[in-house]
């Protein structure tokens, strides 16, 4: 026995099932992904300026489909250049400016959009631009601003960043050459008066006062080495202070002597020890510590020249601190005279020298051994 189903059922089934598929969009309704422009900034950053110029949103399915890419070293889905969705509905537009592209002189660059068309649109023939853009790329400007005394009279600086860019890393390996009364005394490494990079940033500055030194006469700071700033003009600053400031010296503030000359068997030899002393009234002049200005002990063995060392003076900085320099010599009597030199004077040269006469003799026991 078969059953009909009324006429009437049936057209209302076919209604439904028309209701329930997707509508096509009209004939020229779709989104239009366009690549309006490609420029270079100020500080030498490219902007790309996108729009959707279609009569239709962008499908959902775009976003972490399509793909922006810049020549063939930068590639991005379009969620991560348009974190807001502006391009979605018609009319919207955005611009992105990617993070490490920069233009440094005269570069062509290409920009796709949807290249793989994965996006229907209304014109697919405007999803690519080409420009050559020119930039010189802008230097920071490291600038010595100032130079003054701080309490206990020790000279003090200010570096500034005075340029309009962020200085790039690198230029913390810089070093600023200190040259007191005319004599190289030992450099400062930017990276180590600064560890915080403060002068990386437009307007940065620090002020770096001398931990150990006071005034004497003359002070220039200038940088040196790999250093490359928009102006090599400031880059330097000297100051010299009048002798009626209350803190210049009219001598430098250290005073080396050698005081005492004692001999003592040491593993088959004999040793002077030589001791040497720094009388102040100050700390060491900085320049006496640069190796550019060696502080040597000329020695003389009954008349003559025996031995000229370098002395590493980084332990006689303090006034009062002393040093020992041991000296082998032969066995027998001699006249023997330390002379300290070099090219930075102390506060009393009468006493650089120290003439002794010395006595090496062996302990008996090494003479005459006893028996075994």
């Amino acid at each position: 026995m078969r059953r009909h189903v009324p006429a009437v059922m049936l057209q209302l089934g076919l209604v439904l099932c028309a209701c329930l598929m997707p509508v096509p969009a009209p004939a020229g309704v779709l989104p239009d992904l366009v690549l309006e422009d490609l420029a270079v900034g100020g500080d030498c950053s490219v902007s790309i300026k996108l729009a959707n110029r279609g009569t239709a949103a962008l499908p959902t399915s775009a976003y972490p489909s399509a793909t922006l890419t810049i020549g063939t070293s930068f590639t991005r889905t379009l969620e991560g250049v348009d974190l807001s969705k502006v391009l979605s509905p018609p009319g919207g537009t955005l611009t992105f400016v990617p993070s490490g592209i920069r233009i440094d002189g005269t570069k062509t660059l290409s920009v796709t959009i949807d290249a793989t068309h994965v996006v229907a649109e209304s014109n697919e023939s405007n999803n690519s631009i080409t420009r050559t853009l020119t930039c010189t790329t802008p230097l920071p400007d490291l600038a010595l601003t100032s130079l003054g005394l701080a309490s206990g009279c020790r000279p003090s600086f200010r570096v500034k960043n005075v340029g309009t860019t962020v200085a790039q890393d690198s230029i913390f390996n810089a070093q600023i050459q200190r040259t007191f009364d005319g004599l190289a005394s030992g450099v400062l490494r930017l990276g180590t008066l600064d560890p915080a990079h403060v002068l990386k940033n437009p307007g940065g500055e620090i002020t770096y006062v001398e931990p150990d030194y006071r005034v004497y006469g003359s002070y220039l700071y200038k940088f040196i080495g790999a250093f490359t700033d928009a102006n090599a003009g400031n880059n330097a600053f000297v100051q010299g202070f009048a002798i009626g400031n209350p803190c210049v010296s009219t001598r430098p503030p250290h005073d080396l002597q050698p005081y005492e000359a004692s001999v003592r068997w040491d593993t088959n030899r004999c040793v002077v020890a030589l001791g040497l002393r720094n009388n102040g009234p100050g700390p060491m002049h900085p320049a006496v510590l640069d190796p550019a200005n060696d502080t040597m002990l000329k020695i003389l063995r009954d008349g003559q020249v025996d031995s000229w060392p370098r002395l590493n003076v980084e332990s006689l900085k303090a006034p009062g601190s002393t040093l020992h320099h041991n000296y082998a010599i032969p066995l027998g009597t001699w006249q023997v005279r330390f002379i300290l030199q070099g090219s930075v004077a102390d506060a009393n040269p009468s006493n650089d020298e120290l003439t002794k006469t010395v006595t090496c003799a062996a302990p008996p026991s090494k003479l005459f051994p006893g028996p075994r």
